[in-house]
């Protein structure tokens, strides 16, 4: 006849293999789920960053393209000998230097192709002779900044510092104040021009078509569900396809050389942003978050 002490220990041996027993079959599940939910968002975060870095370059060589051209312009303007000849005359002109910058503004400047499509309007600041130039048109400083820069939030004195310094191809977001009401961005690359390759002769300003972007990143499959942006060193975000700006919370020394990935945390959101540090060599992070 068994003892009350062996009975009392074999009823403890089988409730803690029935205990055992019961947490196995409540936690294997939850184990199972655990496992499968970091397996499928390691699967989704891995087929978000592959699509990402597909749409980023194919976004980046286009952007590149009509960049290249921007650079280009610059250096066709550059190497042009009756540029290079404007950009010596000084005040005050004579009845032949006259002559020949008004020929010049009617009859031989003319919008550059690229017009229409990365760009669309520029002029010429000639530093010698204190004056502007597009094609048809000649400008006193004053009169050229209400033409061109009058919603802007920059004041004369600003826009002329802006233009008498030397720029290594600028991109510049500058702050303006549109019709309806609302503020904005108009983005302009300003490109210096010397004749002996220091210095500073002429400023070209160009201003980019942000439309002619827009419509390449909207054109993204999946663009919808996320937002492009490009910063460049200064921490400027000089262009972005959304107006809730995300990227007030990114640095341009967030991102490493190269392409690659980064998690950032903003407003309470996990965000995988895939990004490229080169467009045409200059200097600038493109994201796609």
């Amino acid at each position: 006849m068994p003892s009350i002490k062996n009975f009392k220990s074999d009823g403890k041996i089988v409730f803690l293999s029935w205990l055992l027993s019961y947490l196995i079959i409540l936690f294997i599940p939850v184990i199972i789920s655990r496992v499968l939910y970091y397996q499928t968002r390691n699967t989704l975060e891995n087929e978000t960053v592959r699509a990402n870095t597909i749409l980023l370059k194919q976004g980046v060589q286009v952007i590149d393209s009509g960049f290249q051209d921007l650079w280009n312009l610059g250096v066709e303007l550059e190497i042009n000998e009756n540029i290079r000849m404007l950009m010596h005359l000084k005040k005050p002109f004579n009845n032949m230097e006259r002559y020949i910058i008004g020929n010049f503004v009617k009859r031989e400047m003319s919008f550059p192709r690229i017009m229409g499509s990365i760009a669309n309007d520029f002029y010429i600041y000639f530093h010698n002779g204190d004056f502007v130039l597009r094609p048809g048109a000649y400008y006193e400083p004053i009169t050229a900044f209400h033409e061109f820069h009058n919603n802007s939030y920059l004041d004369y004195d600003e826009w002329y510092d802006i233009i008498k310094q030397t720029h290594n191809r600028t991109f510049m977001p500058i702050k303006t104040d549109n019709t309806d009401g609302k503020g904005g961005n108009k983005l302009a690359y300003i490109h210096s021009l010397s004749t002996t390759g220091m210095g500073i002769n002429a400023n070209l300003v160009v201003f980019i078509n942000e439309d002619y972007i827009n419509q390449i990143v909207y054109n993204m499959e999946w663009i919808s569900e996320g937002a492009f942006f490009i910063i460049d060193e200064s921490n400027r975000v000089v262009l972005s396809n959304t107006p809730n700006d995300a990227t007030i919370d990114l640095k341009y020394s967030n991102f490493d050389e190269g392409d690659g990935i980064i998690y950032k945390k903003i407003d309470g959101e996990n965000l995988i942003i895939s990004y490229d540090t080169k467009v045409s060599d200059h200097s600038f992070k493109n994201g796609l978050g």
